[in-house]
């Protein structure tokens, strides 16, 4: 006879994050097991099972050496979707620098041109 255990809700809804192996960006976990480079279309986990359930299907890809790091993230949800708590999140969901080197504008880095003005702001 099989006991039902109860699934244990979590504290907070989470979602799962890693890294582009190639390009090093945030990207989340979508519920078919994609990856998007916006936390709104990430899938939210609601209690240790689902949890459970998305790290798995995080590791498929992690063993396939598509993305590193994978891990589960408290959010808040805003409107049906995942919303980063922690400050640390807030800043990988922005995909924003957190400085902006002397000499640059300020767009985040990937956006710069490398322009004469920059390169003259520099001094050795």
């Amino acid at each position: 006879m099989a006991i039902d255990k109860k699934i244990k809700p979590l504290k907070t809804p989470v979602s799962v994050t890693a890294n582009l192996l190639l390009k090093g960006l945030s990207v989340y976990l979508k519920t078919d097991g994609s990856w998007s480079d916006n936390i709104a279309d990430s899938a939210i986990a609601h209690n240790r099972k689902q949890e459970t359930a998305l790290l798995e299907l995080a590791d498929i890809t992690v063993r396939s050496q598509y993305v590193l790091g994978a891990y589960s993230f408290p959010v808040e949800i805003k409107d049906g979707q995942a919303a980063p708590i922690s400050t640390r999140e807030v800043i990988r969901a922005s995909r924003l620098p957190t400085i902006v080197p002397v000499g640059l504008t300020e767009k985040p880095e990937w956006q710069n041109e490398f322009t004469a003005a920059n390169a003259n702001s520099y001094k050795h």
